[in-house]
């Protein structure tokens, strides 16, 4: 980074525009309504996930873990959605559903970081990981666990922000050392 100055992002701002972005992508891309939900900074030890989850890593190394975690009905409708288009075989669609929430988030978090990297962070994205019945991230002495619940008729689906306790404040405030 430039002079090797700390660089500061307001992590609330960072849940704001992934917020945004995935409300949007559900209304111009899915035809879906998504209704914001609760916001929560956890002190708790372990998270728990929905029945499916999808998970990357954003930073100009790995700073903050970005997961979301669908319920079954929701991701199932999301890859209906998105392959409606295409002729595929019924017995096929489960894998669809696995590389529909890979892509959503890809594309969803992949152009925020645009967004983000205005904050001044030059930002790299990790390949999503799709986890499929975990029960919960268990916590890490260091991690803070913040969380975005979106509501919509077919399903709830959390975003979950993961990240090193020292990197953030009770505000949600990106507390990091330079890189």
């Amino acid at each position: 980074m430039p002079g090797g100055e700390a660089v500061r992002a307001n992590v609330a701002e960072v849940m704001n525009i992934i917020e945004r972005r995935t409300i949007s992508f559900a209304a111009e891309e899915l035809d879906m309504t998504a209704r914001p939900g609760p916001r929560r900074l956890q002190d708790i030890q372990e998270l728990e996930l929905r029945d499916l989850t999808a998970l990357v890593a954003v930073g100009p190394r790995v700073d903050l873990y970005i997961a979301y975690s669908f319920t079954a009905k929701l991701i199932k409708e999301i890859a209906e959605r998105l392959t409606v288009d295409l002729d595929l075989p019924p017995e096929d669609m489960p894998k669809y559903v696995l590389e529909s929430a890979c892509e959503m988030v890809n594309i969803i978090v992949g152009n925020s970081t645009a967004e983000l990297a205005e904050c001044g962070k030059v930002l790299h994205l990790s390949p999503p990981v799709v986890m499929v019945g975990a029960k919960q991230i268990h916590r890490h002495s260091d991690a803070v666990f913040a969380t975005v619940t979106l509501d919509f008729d077919q399903g709830e689906l959390d975003i979950a922000f993961v990240g090193p306790q020292h990197l953030f404040d009770t505000n949600l405030n990106y507390c990091g050392t330079s890189a």
